[in-house]
């Protein structure tokens, strides 16, 4: 009978517990997410422990010829994905999320391959002829998108405006062209608008009695005392030697305002003296000016009267 070395024993033993090992682990495989309880591998080969956990991920993966050498690693109640980032950061690989399948290859040998690309695609957009597009904006100010797209143009690329059509006018590399129709794309949505409505009445306050509605202000400290319920309070403590804590009376929920207005309007008990509104995009500062321009009398230096109109209402 041929007895076999020691060395090679040993060696045949550890590489039929890792091949048992990975068998019983793949069984159990299928999620990427899914915990692993145990995983042991002692001065293994790491082409062997990367074959089992494509095999337990349910995913292709592909070594570079540059893989290798052995490794220990003991883990408990790690995910898939877990223990494939420990392996590649404990050993200096990077896994490469590549369209079917992950590429394994050393850190530093994809650091060079990245550094290549980059140079070859800085190289490409020193050299390869501009395209230009009109690119349509439907919604937003072509003038607002300028300064966006400034930020993701090549050296080369530029960006105007066409005013007349609200168009942006983009001359850049073919490869970043399709970038930057997706960027207008996602910046050129439709703003909400907000109608603002307001109505000026005029009615006294015995009125306002009777229909229950109490507005006055109230409050406590240097200058009254006092309080009501359904109230919103304005906070001192952030100014220097406050004199009190007022509050504002405002409309208990529920409590419908156009119908009260209507009923004291139609019973004669009120005059609606304005009803301005105005719309506006949202983000957008909008002002009401519900008055009228009279005339002001002024001197100018030589004393001569200068009339002058000046808006006044609310």
């Amino acid at each position: 009978m041929k007895r076999i070395p020691g060395t090679r024993l040993i060696t045949w033993i550890a590489l039929t517990l890792l091949i048992l090992q990975v068998s019983i682990f793949a069984q159990a495989g299928g999620d990427p997410n899914k915990p692993i309880k145990d995983l042991n591998f002692q001065n293994a080969d790491i082409k062997s422990v990367l074959n089992f956990l494509a095999e337990y991920g349910d995913v292709n993966i592909v070594t570079a010829p540059s893989v290798e050498g052995n490794v220990n690693l003991s883990l408990k109640n790690v995910s898939w994905q877990l223990a494939l980032d420990i392996l590649m950061k404990t050993y200096s690989l990077t896994a490469v999320k590549e369209k079917g399948y992950i590429r394994v290859v050393p850190t530093k040998e994809y650091l060079e391959e990245t550094s290549l690309v980059e140079k070859h695609r800085s190289e490409q957009a020193l050299t390869v002829p501009l395209k230009t597009e009109i690119i349509a904006v439907d919604n937003a100010s072509a003038y607002d998108l300028v300064d966006p797209i400034e930020s993701i143009l090549t050296e080369r690329g530029k960006v105007e405006v066409d005013k007349r059509s609200n168009s942006l006018i983009v001359s850049e590399i073919p490869a970043n062209i399709e970038l930057i129709k997706q960027f207008v794309q996602e910046l050129d949505k439709e703003t909400a608008q907000i109608k603002i409505s307001a109505q000026i009445v005029e009615v006294s306050s015995q009125t306002l009695k009777e229909f229950g509605i109490n507005w006055s202000v109230t409050g406590q400290g240097d200058l009254a005392d006092g309080s009501f319920d359904h109230t919103a309070t304005v906070d001192a403590d952030d100014v220097s030697d406050p004199k009190g804590t007022y509050m504002f009376h405002t409309l208990q929920p529920g409590w419908d305002l156009t119908a009260t207005l209507q009923a004291l309007t139609s019973d004669g008990n009120g005059k609606i003296v304005a009803h301005p509104e105005i719309t506006t995009v949202d983000n957008k500062e909008a002002k009401i000016q519900s008055g009228q321009k009279i005339p002001i009398k002024t001197f100018d230096p030589s004393g001569n009267v200068v009339i002058t109109f000046e808006e006044v209402g609310t």
